[in-house]
């Protein structure tokens, strides 16, 4: 039986720059640390001189409210919660090495340049983003 499409929907682009640096010195959710391989994994996925290229409001129907998804050229994505950033209290929830469908979902707002594709495109043939 296919997997059910969760609820996703791009609400804008985060007018605050939140940098990689600020990203790896947060602390991280119960939630987050139980994925310890794929925190690995997406560390060794980063490129040299790797950057956040855009962080995007995303609404999941969560009940703790907005998430911000902050994506890399290397096809990474680190999830945080808004409001929890906001009121400097920010921590990973999770990460994301994106396949390209997961980073067409972010359209309009964020459209991955053609060298994110391709890295995103090798995620998913490595067999990545589990």
């Amino acid at each position: 039986m296919p997997q059910q499409r969760q609820y996703f929907r791009v609400i804008g682009k985060y007018d605050k720059i939140i940098s990689l640096d600020e990203i790896w010195k947060m602390p991280a959710t119960i939630h987050f640390l139980d994925r310890e391989d794929r925190l690995k994994t997406a560390k060794s996925c980063l490129v040299k001189n790797d950057a956040i290229m855009t962080t995007v409001v995303v609404d999941r129907q969560h009940e703790d409210g907005y998430e911000l998804h902050s994506i890399t050229k290397s096809g990474i994505v680190f999830i945080m919660n808004k409001e929890k950033y906001e009121n400097g209290e920010p921590s990973l929830i999770t990460i994301l090495i994106a396949r390209p469908t997961q980073l067409e979902r972010y359209k309009p707002i964020y459209i991955a340049s053609v060298y994110t594709r391709l890295l995103a495109d090798d995620h998913e043939v490595s067999g990545l983003n589990l």
